[in-house]
């Protein structure tokens, strides 16, 4: 690794988050030479996307590793509530049940509706809410807006900036080299 790199690392990993701005800002100001600078920047991020990778693989790895302990012990859940349904709808137990230091209880939930099989529009008015929506069609502001016609008034384009890193891999890129 560039020992460059290796000292700013080292530098940024131990400051809080303004110096780390003004060590960058340093480094632009101070380097003679901005090609160095420029690949100690890019190893730079490239260590830290490395890093970011690796705690996200193992985040990744604990999730599938717990995920399936916690649906294993949900299915054993509902099967034992099921199984107290069961027993309860069959009449083999009441609706309370008391241990010395617990107990279980059957209850109704509120009612509920389940419409998703009916036709809103053939129910009673009674029966259904009426919604119009307006939707802002952004694809049409743009248009209008590369078009150079005149867009109402709260209506606000913008472009977002997008700094990337890498190596060069292009002939555009090597066009913008500092001459040696």
């Amino acid at each position: 690794m560039h020992q460059r790199c290796q000292e700013i690392w080292q530098q940024l990993e131990t400051a809080d988050s303004a110096v780390q701005a003004q060590l960058l800002d340093e480094l632009w100001a101070n380097q003679a030479d901005q090609e160095e600078t420029v690949d100690a920047i890019v190893e730079l991020m490239l260590q830290i996307d490395a890093q970011i990778q690796g705690h996200q693989q193992q985040i990744d790895y604990y999730v599938q590793t717990h995920e399936g302990a916690i649906a294993q012990l949900k299915q054993q859940r509902d099967r034992i509530t099921a199984s107290i349904d069961r027993q309860y709808q069959c009449g083999v137990i009441p609706q309370r049940l008391v241990g010395t230091q617990h107990r279980i209880s059957v209850r109704f939930n509120p009612a509920s509706v389940d419409a998703t099989q009916v036709d809103a529009t053939t129910l009673p008015d009674r029966f259904r809410r009426s919604k119009t929506e307006y939707v802002v069609n952004k694809k049409a502001l743009l248009a209008a807006y590369k078009a150079n016609e005149p867009l109402p008034s709260g209506v606000r384009v913008f472009q977002r900036r997008k700094i990337e890193f890498g190596p060069i891999s292009h002939l555009v890129d090597l066009a913008f080299q500092s001459p040696s």
